[in-house]
């Protein structure tokens, strides 16, 4: 059986709607790597209007859970992790 990367979240939260045409950037910041290969992860995506009028605003933030992907191939799996800065890092 395999497993889907399906987030599990807790206290997330839910802000500006995203329009189709407008600027989403997102923040995940990895706080505990569990034994099972989960990641407990906090972030937050804010969105930007298309126009370039208005401010940024937060779509969501969070905090949540990453189970382990399943794949059928593993190239470099034991590169990915946190970088000096404690930003998520793969190659």
């Amino acid at each position: 059986m395999r497993r889907r990367l399906v987030p599990g979240g807790s206290a997330l939260k839910y802000g500006s709607f995203v329009r189709p045409g407008d600027v989403m950037t997102t923040e995940i910041r990895l706080l505990n790597r569990l034994e099972d290969g989960s990641l407990d992860v906090k972030g937050k995506a804010t969105v930007r209007p298309a126009s370039g009028e208005g401010d940024e605003a937060i779509a969501c933030s969070g905090r949540f859970m990453l189970p382990p992907a399943s794949v059928g191939w593993r190239v470099g799996c034991d590169t990915f992790g946190p970088d000096s800065n404690g930003a998520a890092a793969g190659r």
